[in-house]
């Protein structure tokens, strides 16, 4: 059975729980992250999301505060590409 909680009433052990299908969520939605399940879970702490957790199957589901979850993750979590630098770009560009 679900239930309808906020983040910051799990306890930790159930957080560190949630946060994993939250996580694999937001990589395939928002990109790649390097950061660890502790950052993710102080992350989603944060933003304190109100969830439908489900602790007997491991299903976590964002019912309210997902944009500010999202740019929370955006911001610190996902793993940006990196930008080329034009001067770099320009001064390869002049090897022989």
């Amino acid at each position: 059975m679900a239930t309808v909680i906020s983040f910051s009433a799990l306890s930790p052990a159930a957080q560190l729980l949630a946060v994993r299908p939250l996580r694999r969520d937001m990589v395939r939605r928002l990109g790649p992250s390097d950061a660890s399940l502790l950052w993710w879970r102080q992350a989603v702490l944060a933003a304190d999301p109100v969830l439908e957790w489900s602790a007997d199957r491991g299903t976590a589901i964002v019912r309210r505060g997902q944009a500010l979850l999202d740019r929370v993750a955006r911001c610190y979590l996902v793993t940006r590409p990196p930008v080329p630098d034009l001067i770099d770009e320009e001064l390869l560009a002049l090897l022989p």
